[in-house]
């Protein structure tokens, strides 16, 4: 429950910020809605989503911890949300700001765009810090598998991404 506690602080951290430029975010806590059934496939309802979105609000989500069937409570990742939300509300592109400026090579560059794993495979390790979802190659992977585009970036290219322009590497 330390993850969840961290994650909520974090939400509202992130909330407060989008209120401040009157962006009408809400929060959904995936502890709170989302189940594991015993072989490990995540059950997130998505109605709850689709009408903030429908009314004009910005649902919030983060990675968290869920409830899994016969293992008590388990992690799943905000890219694993993301792909989950964006296949379930038909989304048109999805973004994913990240701490770096975009998915990037060996020598730190920025990759353009990605169309297959195998193109990336090589220079797609294990991420620097700590991460129990997998890093840059399992969101890679994840975002590879949607009918949509998605965009990896940083910070500095938010605004880029929200006005329908390319930003950091386009996946897909």
């Amino acid at each position: 429950m330390a993850v969840h506690g961290a994650m909520t602080t974090l939400d509202r951290f992130v909330l407060s910020r989008l209120h401040e430029r009157d962006v009408p975010a809400l929060p959904v806590h995936p502890l709170s809605a989302a189940t594991r059934d015993a072989d490990g496939d995540l059950s997130l309802p998505t109605d709850q989503v689709a009408a903030m979105v429908a009314e004009g609000f910005v649902p919030v989500l983060h990675g968290d911890g869920v409830v899994h069937a016969g293992e008590g409570v388990t992690v799943v990742s905000g890219d694993e949300l993301v792909t989950e939300l964006a296949t379930a509300l038909d989304a048109d592109r999805v973004g994913l700001c990240s701490t770096v400026p975009g998915v990037l090579d060996g020598d730190d560059e920025v990759i353009p765009r990605i169309d297959e794993f195998d193109e990336v495979a090589d220079v797609l390790g294990v991420s620097d810090a700590t991460d129990v979802t997998g890093g840059m190659a399992a969101k890679v992977r994840q975002l590879l598998a949607l009918d949509s585009p998605a965009y990896v970036f940083g910070p500095e290219a938010v605004e880029r991404f929200l006005a329908g322009e390319d930003a950091g590497t386009r996946i897909g």
